[in-house]
């Protein structure tokens, strides 16, 4: 459907991150990568955002640094202000993680009002 590259650089790995010891690309930074991939898919009309509500991801092999990642979005379906993705994660040479990704639609000043 469509593809969002990225380049996972030492910022990305789990050392410089905080979950984990190695200069390896963190699963923090992969879920980073596939959530502004869907982002960036999402329709929106004037005043509005989307937010993220949920994520699921499989990290399937570890990638060195420096790396080339592609998020390669698959599926997405919308339900009224919701909407689900369905990704999967590659670097140069291998399938590294699968996931699902949910987002919602929102009025960017009654969201903002929400929280204070």
């Amino acid at each position: 459907m469509s593809v969002f590259n990225y380049q996972a650089e030492a910022q990305h790995t789990a050392s410089a991150i905080g979950s984990g010891e190695l200069e390896v690309v963190a699963t923090p930074a992969l879920i980073a990568f596939a959530e502004n991939a869907c982002h960036q898919l999402v329709d929106l009309a004037a005043g509005e955002t989307s937010v993220g509500t949920f994520i699921e991801l499989n990290h399937l092999k570890a990638s060195r640094i420096p790396e080339e990642i592609k998020v390669d979005v698959k599926d997405v379906t919308r339900e009224g202000n919701r909407l689900s993705f369905i990704f999967e994660i590659r670097d140069s040479s291998h399938l590294i993680a699968t996931g699902k990704h949910q987002r919602a639609i929102v009025d960017v000043d009654r969201f903002l009002s929400s929280i204070k």
